[in-house]
């Protein structure tokens, strides 16, 4: 149950990082004028208990990870046991990653001029922090760096979909039409890197973490693949979306548009199911 805990909130807090990460940066580099500002107090309404939910769970993944250092849910609350977890080089980079946690939920809430910039920066280095741990922090080395890259251009990736959705549906009106459109194309042209960076990063740690070839009946590996091929729904729902749906949005629109949410909606839902795949490759051995 301890070990079932810990997935649930490395889930909770990893997903919502993204999706806030994600959504900041779609803020940043998408949108303009009036349009950024009206775009990020929507996604910031939806954002608030997300991030918050993020620091929370950071927080509680420390004191589950006491109970499966010691002897179980008692040691959970144990202050020695948490002691002993800070001083263990996951116990030192998670303080780091609660802190910034927290930090972002004042943030959020505080609502500062740069807002937007903030939590960027913050999930940046939240996102490089998670990176040092987990069987990349162990091998340390190059697989540091390409699971960086493929944590940033996920986050990227999924984290741009919810604010991709909710300019589909300001595309509707008049007055948010034209910047609208011209957010969600520039989505498109960089996603293209982002999946290309998703694909090779993931690549270059799956043989690195589990050689080649690889053990292909430890559950790691079959895992592995499963989540592969959630990525490769992803891509083939991104395809369509960008090469069958977009050009149809000035013939028939209304019906490109309502398939486009519904897609988009899928492409979401798998993202949150590699997520949760990433959040059990945490528990288990690649061999």
């Amino acid at each position: 149950m301890l070990a079932l805990s810990y997935v649930v909130l490395r889930f909770l807090h990893f997903g919502a990082l993204m999706l806030t990460t994600g959504a900041a940066a779609s803020v940043i580099f998408l949108t303009y004028g009036q349009f950024a500002k009206v775009m990020q107090g929507r996604l910031l309404r939806f954002g608030r208990p997300v991030i918050g939910m993020s620091a929370l769970a950071a927080t509680l993944m420390l004191f589950i990870q006491g109970g499966l250092m010691g002897q179980g849910w008692p040691d959970t609350i144990n202050p020695a046991i948490w002691r002993a977890v800070v001083g263990t080089h996951f116990g030192q980079i998670w303080i780091w990653q609660i802190l910034l946690a927290w930090i972002s939920v004042v943030i959020s809430i505080i609502s500062l001029r740069y807002l937007s910039l903030l939590l960027l920066w913050i999930g940046i280095v939240q996102i490089i922090l998670l990176a040092d741990i987990g069987h990349s922090g162990a091998h340390g080395g190059i697989l540091v760096l390409t699971d960086i890259l493929h944590l940033l251009a996920a986050t990227w990736w999924i984290g741009g979909l919810l604010p991709l959705l909710i300019g589909m549906q300001m595309a509707n009106k008049p007055r948010w039409r034209r910047a609208a459109v011209h957010a969600m194309l520039r989505f498109s042209q960089y996603g293209h890197l982002a999946v290309v960076m998703v694909i090779i990063a993931g690549i270059a740690n799956a043989v690195l973490i589990a050689g080649w070839p690889p053990a292909w009946g430890s559950g790691y590996v079959q895992l592995l693949l499963f989540k592969c091929g959630l990525v490769a729904l992803m891509v083939f729902i991104a395809l369509v979306n960008r090469y069958w749906l977009v050009p149809r949005f000035s013939k028939c629109a209304d019906m490109a548009h309502r398939y486009f949410i519904r897609m988009t909606i899928l492409e979401f839902a798998l993202g949150m199911g590699a997520i949760a795949c990433v959040s059990l490759f945490a528990t288990w051995q690649p061999f």
